[in-house]
């Protein structure tokens, strides 16, 4: 009887584990928000802004035109989403990226680094 229930648990898990990885970067991006432009101070024109589209992500230094690089992201709960950069010349870069509110914040960078929309 406990193996049936154990079995039953496990293909509970696996259907709802392939229904979200069967969502596109796109849809991934749509349901945890995260499609736009976004920085740690949307005021400060000095600060780094990077939005997320469809299938690219660019970032803006101040003064510079940007730098578009691919990605994939992937929704790990409905809080966390993992996403991995593909630049050039360099092994993959995985984070996780968590909702905290209206703003995020990423994995490895220090607490207090929130991001925010910008309207731009």
């Amino acid at each position: 009887m406990k193996v049936v229930v154990v079995g039953l648990g496990l293909s509970l898990v696996i259907g709802v584990t392939s229904t979200v990885a069967a969502e596109t970067t796109e849809e991934a991006l749509k349901a945890f928000g995260l499609l736009g432009t976004w920085s740690t101070d949307c005021a400060d024109s000095t600060k780094t802004r990077v939005t997320f589209e469809k299938d690219k992500m660019v970032g803006r230094q101040p003064g510079s035109p940007g730098e578009s690089v691919p990605y994939q992201a992937e929704r790990v709960t409905e809080d966390k989403l993992r996403v991995t950069i593909f630049e050039n010349g360099r092994a993959p870069d995985t984070r996780v990226v968590e909702k905290v509110g209206q703003k995020f914040k990423i994995q490895g960078m220090p607490a207090e680094m929130l991001w925010e929309r910008c309207p731009n």
